[in-house]
């Protein structure tokens, strides 16, 4: 019997479906993902256009990491954004949580 990890089945998820739903601006060519880096390389931006074929099949962990600059990219923000303040509305021990002093 073969199984297949939560991280494996999230590999499946591109960077196109996250953006979308997030309400991020979309992103229609590879260098639009960083301009700054894909400047410097443009060699990179030819192989991942070989590799994913079109800007829409790039993995979402390719795609993050590729946004990011000094720290992460806008679309790792807003997945820590969402995810911290998740965690922070269901804890119902939270400092700033009024609905359960």
């Amino acid at each position: 019997m073969q199984t297949v990890s939560y991280a494996t089945r999230l590999i499946i998820i591109v960077i196109f479906q996250v953006r979308r739903f997030s309400g991020l601006p979309p992103i229609t060519e590879m260098e639009q993902i960083n301009p700054e880096f894909f400047s410097k390389h443009p060699d990179l931006a030819k192989k991942l256009k070989e590799a994913y074929g079109s800007v829409n099949n790039i993995d979402l962990y390719i795609g993050g990491m590729l946004e990011s600059k000094d720290g992460p990219g806008e679309l790792f923000t807003m997945i820590m954004l969402e995810q911290f303040s998740r965690l922070r509305d269901a804890d119902r021990f939270w400092f700033e949580n009024v609905d359960n002093r």
